[in-house]
């Protein structure tokens, strides 16, 4: 039996994986570009338009750098979950837009509101399993650290199955047996399935964390690249929400755009040793900003 982690390798040769990461590329940025479309027509207020906007060029880098990284590298498995991550986010986006819209009143209903729910609602916890387990595992090879890490994967897999089954069961209960198994069984369900993916993801992180200490040379500044688009990605994410409480989303917006930017630096870049420069330089520009709040608060409530 194949493992999941060389699909790529095995069932597509250099031209068909061309041709399919700028289909799927299509297809991202069209669920993408219809969402945000149905969004601002349902949203009509200035800020929130923005922060759709800005939603829609986050989701839609995802699906890019997943191509980008398909068309240059095929054989690694990184590009392909990025496209995958760009379908499900494409979805979902557009799923949640098709049904607000569809159920604001004074609106002409729209066919498959329910449907289109069910869709985001299974799709999501999928893109979780990508991003917190699959992404650390595989990264930056598209391979695991070991033959024994691929049991992470494999469990992965299976809680990402069960999820969609348990979606599935969910609706198929509200419509048909809901005297018999109560909702709030099924939401249960769901709530501990998508709790066990924690684990996974804790030792897809130890995992990673064990590639950087074995690894030299273009392997470390991979996990550098990595580790610092994702250091900038969670202090945009904390000011944003504990500093200067950006109630419009956008500074989340900006923020998750540095993962996929910084892993397709990492991977489609020759040269990647001016990294620990830039580190330097970021962390000097972040102490000074630092002290010029402290010194300002200071001045403030000394005053």
């Amino acid at each position: 039996m194949h493992s999941p982690f060389r699909l790529a390798e095995n069932t597509a040769s250099a031209g068909t994986a061309h041709r399919l990461a700028w289909v799927v590329w299509g297809i991202c940025a069209s669920l993408i570009l219809s969402a945000t479309v149905i969004g601002c027509l349902e949203a009509r207020n200035l800020l929130r338009d923005v922060d759709i906007i800005f939603t829609g060029i986050a989701f839609v880098l995802f699906g890019t750098v997943g191509a980008l990284i398909a068309w240059h590298r095929p054989r690694n498995t990184i590009g392909w979950i990025f496209c995958a991550v760009g379908i499900g986010t494409g979805i979902t986006d557009f799923s949640a837009a098709y049904m607000a819209y569809g159920t604001v009143k004074g609106h002409l209903p729209l066919p498959g509101t329910d449907v289109f729910n069910w869709l985001g609602n299974t799709i999501w916890p999928l893109n979780w399993v990508l991003f917190l387990v699959f992404l650390p595992l595989l990264f930056p090879d598209g391979r695991p650290l070991t033959r024994r890490w691929r049991i992470v994967g494999w469990l992965a897999a299976v809680l990402a199955f069960l999820s969609i089954v348990v979606s599935w069961l969910s609706d198929l209960n509200v419509e048909m047996f809901e005297k018999v198994i109560p909702a709030s069984f099924w939401s249960s369900l769901s709530d501990n399935i998508n709790l066990l993916v924690l684990p996974l993801s804790i030792a897809a992180l130890v995992s990673l964390v064990l590639r950087f200490i074995r690894a030299k040379g273009r392997e470390r500044q991979q996990i550098k690249w990595l580790t610092y688009g994702t250091a900038i990605m969670a202090v945009l994410i904390f000011g944003g929400f504990f500093v200067w409480n950006d109630t419009t989303n956008i500074t989340f917006d900006l923020a998750i755009m540095f993962l996929p930017l910084s892993i397709g630096i990492s991977i489609l870049r020759n040269q990647l040793y001016d990294i620990d420069r830039l580190i330097s330089r970021t962390l000097i520009y972040l102490l000074l900003s630092a002290l010029l709040v402290l010194t300002y608060l200071a001045l403030v409530f000394g005053l």
